[in-house]
């Protein structure tokens, strides 16, 4: 049978990013919109689905962490959007 040959990958190394402790604090924060919230009206399955899952033991932590990112919010939005446990 052939001989199989392997073509060589040819790569450049690739220079890390630099940032400084601020530079990456910022970026984390403007990612959990947190700096700049997101706008009145946002649905909060929309919200959540920007920030990812939101997961708390004590129950006001989840209305807490939609409420510093959604102007606007009310509690009764995340109450109606909530998922049932599956147990």
């Amino acid at each position: 049978m052939g001989e199989r040959v392997r073509a060589e990958r040819v790569t450049k190394p690739r220079t890390p990013l630099r940032c400084s402790h601020r530079e990456l604090n910022r970026a984390v924060l403007a990612r959990q919109h947190l700096i700049d919230r997101l706008p009145a009206g946002t649905k909060v399955t929309d919200a959540i689905a920007a920030i990812g899952p939101l997961q708390a033991q004590y129950s006001p932590s989840p209305f807490l962490a939609v409420l510093a990112r959604v102007d606007g919010f009310t509690s009764d939005e995340l109450r109606a959007a909530r998922v049932p446990s599956k147990r």
